[in-house]
């Protein structure tokens, strides 16, 4: 299920909160397997924008985590 930004944002500031996968998509009405992906691609993301504070290329963090140097570049800009 596609998610507009403000219904991921939602998703992952209730996932920072704590709360648990079956009720954030309980009340959001989306599936679990729709949370999951957000909490998972924002945590992707996050790795990838503290590999590049540390100093790597773009080019090594789209070879370590398996994507295109335009998603890398996307992500952390």
């Amino acid at each position: 299920m596609t998610l507009s930004y403000e219904r991921a944002a939602l998703v992952k500031r209730l996932a920072t909160l704590g709360y648990p996968d079956d009720r954030v998509a309980h009340l959001l009405h989306i599936s679990q397997a729709t949370v999951k992906d957000v909490t998972r691609r924002a945590t992707r993301d996050a790795e990838i924008r503290a590999a590049a504070a540390r100093g790597k290329t773009v080019r090594q963090i789209a070879a370590e985590f398996q994507l295109a140097q335009l998603t890398v570049r996307k992500i952390i800009s």
